[in-house]
């Protein structure tokens, strides 16, 4: 059994940012870039005014008051995207929109709430210094700078700042396809004969759906071996970046899922972490060697079969529904991110404080589904009371989940710890 960070250490080493492709901008948004931007030009790339009001020479409003405002005249006017295109001189003023371009001659902009006008001129009530309300040549970007760089997500503002520089497509890498199988032999009888309904499927479809990720459901099995083996077959076959299995990998008669992966050339990373919940979970790869390196050849009619240069990583989580969404969670989502390129892939972590006692088992990490809230500027947290991994109201209920250290067996009421908040 490997500890919590051994786990993500070896998920990390071995899943890898996936192919890159062009995607028009209008289509990127939630795609990491798979290249350095840089500006072509400055932005803004004229001098343009911040305000409404009057282009005028600075000096020329020295002394301006409200008691003894200084008259100019105006001699045109520069809306955004329709310059003035003659000279101003001293003792003369040109209207301006935000946006607008300064005219040659002008080094300031008046506010239009510090003016009156009258007639063919404008009274300025307020002095300004050169340069006021004035955005001046590369004031956002300068022409060269790296503006975004690789493994940057792309969200809205991103996308305006591509559009801002003229790209009208991006290179991204490819977001994953994840295959999924939920197992269990209870899935398919009936309730009063010991059956259950499948949340599983459905808690990992909003997990997707959150993570923006396409998905393959391959439905439901028995804990069958053979029909476990003919799914994931079918899972293969729709070419998936990750197979993710839940049920049938624990130590019971009827945990048959490693075997099932096995027989198609699993080569398995580890299988059991010192956590709780989700202790037997299982990661690895399929590939068309086994796990000691021999060759394994695949008939694709008979056994599904895998691209000999492709690897699929495989996560088997436990059955149990809170074990699901806190392993997909702590796991497969970071994995999922680092497919796609991103560069900070782990959950972020926050200092809090317990605001009740709690105790667990020592040697193991906790995930203790909590209630947080910010008092006084430090974030108070609140373990619930369902905590079983079969009680998946609680994990509902939870608006974070509470990290509690495999060193610690008692966690009294003040104590620090850490947590990840949850969307």
């Amino acid at each position: 059994m490997i500890s919590v960070s051994q786990a993500l250490d070896c998920i990390a080493e071995n899943v890898h940012p996936l192919s890159e492709i062009s995607v028009p901008l209008e289509q990127a948004y939630g795609y990491v870039l798979a290249e350095d931007i840089a500006a072509g030009e400055d932005i803004p790339a004229f001098p343009n005014s911040a305000m409404d009001g009057y282009a005028v020479i600075a000096r020329d409003t020295e002394g301006a008051s409200r008691d003894a405002g200084i008259r100019l005249r105006i001699i045109g006017e520069s809306p955004a995207g329709k310059p003035f295109r003659s000279r101003v001189v001293s003792g003369t003023a040109v209207r301006i929109a935000t946006g607008g371009l300064m005219p040659e001659g002008a080094d300031a902009v008046v506010r239009l709430e510090h003016t009156t006008e009258e007639g063919d001129g404008v009274i300025v009530y307020n002095p300004v210094e050169s340069g006021k309300e004035v955005r001046p040549i590369g004031e956002d970007i300068r022409k060269g700078q790296q503006v975004l760089s690789r493994g940057t997500v792309i969200k809205p503002s991103a996308m305006g700042v591509l559009a801002s520089l003229g790209c009208t497509s991006v290179k991204v890498f490819r977001k994953p396809r994840v295959a999924f199988l939920i197992t269990g032999d209870e899935l398919i009888v009936r309730l009063n004969d010991g059956g259950v309904r499948n949340s599983n499927q459905y808690s990992l479809i909003g997990l997707f759906e959150q993570s923006g990720i396409e998905y393959v459901s391959l439905g439901t099995c028995p804990d069958d071996k053979e029909l476990i083996v003919q799914k994931l077959m079918e899972g293969i076959h729709t070419r998936p970046d990750m197979i993710l299995t839940v049920g049938a990998v624990s130590v019971g008669k009827y945990d048959c899922m490693k075997e099932a992966l096995d027989f198609l050339g699993f080569r398995r990373h580890f299988w059991k972490v010192a956590q709780r919940p989700g202790q037997p979970l299982l990661f690895g790869e399929l590939t068309d060697e086994k796990g000691r390196g021999e060759p394994r050849p695949y008939n694709m009619e008979q056994k599904g079969g895998i691209n000999p240069a492709q690897t699929i990583p495989v996560f088997g989580l436990p059955g149990n529904p809170v074990s699901v969404v806190v392993s997909f969670l702590m796991y497969v989502k970071p994995a999922l991110l680092k497919m796609q390129g991103t560069v900070e892939y782990l959950p972020q972590r926050f200092p809090a404080v317990l605001s009740a006692a709690f105790d667990k088992p020592k040697g193991i990490t906790y995930f203790a589904r909590g209630r947080y809230r910010v008092e006084n500027s430090a974030i108070s947290v609140t373990p619930l009371k369902q905590q079983g991994s079969g009680m998946l109201k609680g994990m509902s209920d939870a608006n974070c989940i509470i990290i509690l250290d495999e060193t610690v067996e008692h966690c009294s009421a003040g104590a620090a710890v850490e947590i990840i908040i949850l969307n």
